[in-house]
């Protein structure tokens, strides 16, 4: 994976997972993140190691390097915790436990 991200961008744990990204963001780290992401979201269109490495989550991931990049910090509660984010397994026991309440 250090092949797809620069150096300077600092060490591959800096990088948030952030699943369905941005889950709420304000309007000001909007505009810091905005420009940087189109451009990784570009790139990772036109790069085929990126492609295979990060599949259909590219674009999901290309907003968490350009959150890295300006330093932008986010918060992610971990699922099931996450009220915004739901994903297996914890979307199987979110709708067994509904139906069993």
């Amino acid at each position: 994976m250090n092949e797809c991200k620069p150096l300077k961008w600092g060490p591959l744990e800096d990088v948030p997972q952030s699943g369905n990204a941005p889950q709420a963001i304000l309007g000001d780290d909007l505009r810091a993140v905005a420009p940087i992401w189109a451009d990784l979201v570009e790139f990772g269109e036109t790069n085929a190691v990126i492609k295979r490495i990060f599949g259909w989550v590219r674009d999901m991931y290309a907003f968490d390097f350009a959150a890295v990049r300006v330093g932008l910090t986010v918060h992610y509660p971990p699922v099931p915790f996450n009220k915004l984010m739901v994903q297996p397994p914890a979307g199987a026991y979110t709708r067994s436990h509904l139906r069993s309440t």
